[in-house]
């Protein structure tokens, strides 16, 4: 029961952890589009 519960908190903890990390990686890419849209329109 116990191996069970680990396996559960480190598929939950895997799972949070690769959903934030996209979320982060799509905040990183829409500022760098964000920036090269600034530059474009400086231009």
């Amino acid at each position: 029961m116990s191996n069970f519960l680990q396996w559960f908190f480190v598929l939950t903890f895997y799972i949070s952890t690769r959903q934030t990390r996209r979320k982060y990686k799509m905040a990183l890419q829409f500022r760098i589009y964000h920036d090269i849209e600034k530059l474009t329109f400086q231009v």
